[in-house]
């Protein structure tokens, strides 16, 4: 049985250049931010000693009812709740996952992604989005898609990126190699089962920042998050 750590002191030696408090900071990004990459300049350091102690932060996350996952290529980890302790999230913000995680798997089988890394037009994405969930996809005004792809980013699964001068967007959608991970295949199920009970019905529903208080709670309160929330990010 392997021993179990009590202090991060425990885990170093005394040729080590590590601190232990190097070893905290590492932890709590990773639990906090949910996925660390190496391609983050602000969070590469974490990354490299989470993989270089990955059995002890392993040990960490089992306490926290976490799963831990290193991945060398592309390069990040990620911690995933085993539990349903997950946080709620919006209709919107879940359909928007989820088809970010579908446009994932689609680019990344035809071999078009960059280490890693799918970048998508917000017109490709507005056109998965209605065909995959028989909804107007959250693309009408531009407040409000920043504001689902910002949160998308809070659970290091997409960001925005700039846009192909070509395209006459705004901005674009980098996902990031963590939405493999954090939203696995039966995420996809649940896309998949959402579209064929919405059947041929494509009528928008009303837009959130126009619903009134009571309706926007219901919305809030009636669907189970998928990814556990993160804290906003820091420099």
């Amino acid at each position: 049985m392997k021993d179990k750590i009590r202090h991060w002191r425990d885990v170093l030696t005394d040729h080590d250049s590590t601190e232990e408090q190097d070893l905290e900071a590492a932890a709590y990004r990773l639990v906090t931010e949910q996925v660390l990459y190496d391609s983050e300049p602000r969070q590469r350091t974490h990354y490299r000693l989470v993989k270089q102690y990955a059995a002890h932060f392993r040990q960490v996350c089992e306490l926290l009812g976490m799963e831990l996952h290193v991945s060398d290529n592309p390069a990040y980890c990620a911690a995933r709740p085993l539990s349903a302790s997950t946080i709620r999230l919006t209709l919107t913000e879940t359909l928007v996952a989820l088809v970010l995680r579908k446009i994932y798997h689609l680019h990344r089988q035809a071999g078009e992604d960059q280490a890693g890394h799918v970048f998508v037009p917000l017109a490709e994405f507005a056109d998965i989005f209605q065909e995959s969930t028989g909804r107007a996809p959250p693309t009408d005004k531009r407040q409000m898609l920043e504001r689902h792809i910002d949160r998308m980013r809070q659970f290091g699964v997409a960001k925005r990126c700039q846009a192909d001068p070509q395209d006459d967007q705004p901005f674009g959608i980098e996902i990031l190699p963590g939405i493999e991970f954090l939203l696995d295949e039966r995420a996809l199920a649940q896309l998949q089962a959402h579209a064929a009970a919405q059947g041929t019905n494509t009528h928008e529903p009303p837009d959130e920042s126009e619903m009134s208080d009571e309706a926007s709670d219901l919305d809030d309160e009636s669907h189970d998050g998928l990814i556990r929330e993160a804290n906003d990010e820091t420099t």
